[in-house]
């Protein structure tokens, strides 16, 4: 039999729904289980196997398509990995410094979010690039690997490397990243260059933090999912909604989880764009209430 069916899953941390669509009638179904937050995939099988229980082959599922809050609410909730930090001497603490534009610039008494690594594990080593490119300072392996020795003492399940200008010359902390697999083998590496080769040191360090951070528990989530669709016989390749609406290879996902950030908001406001286009409103205000967050959206 012809693939004709599409697959949506969205899963929250209260509730995952499944809907299908069969693109040889038009019809639509849709499924709904509670969610398991100790492994957000056994809700993805125990809705596929509603799926095969209601008479659709699984064989014939010619897409399925994924949005999550799993990385939302594992950040909400500070439940990821135990993460370090290395970075150029004199930056460590980057991630708290921020940015000036805050909402009480003099207030002493403001609350602030914890910085994702604690202190401890945010290591300096010697290194610089100019703006420019230039090599200013050259990269201090032995520190890198010093680094390496104090991370796995403290049990880290991940690291970030965030060296200033790496948007621009990312040679050290290419060097850097291949001494941190030798070090600590099987440990995930997140580089700066690679999550978000950008400028301004706060956004793009405290991305690259949050990608490590994600990385260990999103990829066992996501292998998960791709053996359990699999074994029960579906044949699409998952895909997983990106935080800018479009999708991703699961690859990709597990390359970079920190783009699934928003990725059950961002396929919630797709989904709300196309009701009230349909509906007559190109402009509107967009509300997703889950179990654990509620996101608004406004669409111009």
């Amino acid at each position: 039999m012809e693939a004709q069916f599409r697959v949506g899953i969205d899963v929250g941390g209260t509730f995952t729904d499944l809907s299908l669509v069969d693109q040889a009638t038009g019809e639509l179904h849709h499924f709904k289980t509670p969610s398991t937050p100790n492994d957000p995939s056994e809700a993805i099988e125990n809705a596929l196997r509603q799926v095969i229980a209601a008479g659709f082959d699984p064989a014939c599922v010619a897409h399925l398509g994924h949005g999550t809050t799993v990385a939302t609410n594992m950040i909400i909730e500070r439940k990821g990995t135990l993460t370090g930090l290395i970075t150029t001497k004199g930056f460590r603490d980057v991630l708290e410094i921020a940015r000036q534009q805050r909402p009480h610039l003099y207030d002493y008494s403001i609350h602030r979010p914890v910085p994702l690594v604690e202190r401890w594990l945010r290591l300096e080593v010697a290194e610089r690039f100019t703006a420019d490119g230039e090599e200013l300072t050259p990269l201090d392996e032995e520190g890198v690997r010093q680094g390496a020795a104090e991370l796995r003492k403290a049990g880290v399940g991940a690291v970030a490397v965030c060296f200033v200008h790496a948007y621009r010359h990312d040679a050290h902390e290419r060097r850097a990243g291949e001494i941190l697999r030798e070090e600590l083998p099987g440990v995930p590496i997140s580089l700066s260059c690679d999550v978000q080769p950008e400028f301004r040191e706060f956004e793009r360090f405290s991305t690259t933090v949050m990608n490590a951070y994600l990385t260990p528990r999103m990829v066992g989530y996501l292998d998960r999912l791709m053996h359990r669709s699999a074994s029960l016989g579906v044949r699409a390749s998952p895909h997983t909604v990106h935080s800018n609406g479009g999708l991703m290879s699961m690859e990709t996902a597990k390359a970079y989880p920190v783009r699934t950030c928003l990725s059950g908001p961002a396929a919630g406001v797709v989904g709300a764009a196309q009701v009230a286009s349909a509906a007559g409103f190109p402009n509107a205000v967009t509300f997703d209430v889950g179990g654990t967050s509620t996101d608004v959206s406004l669409i111009l």
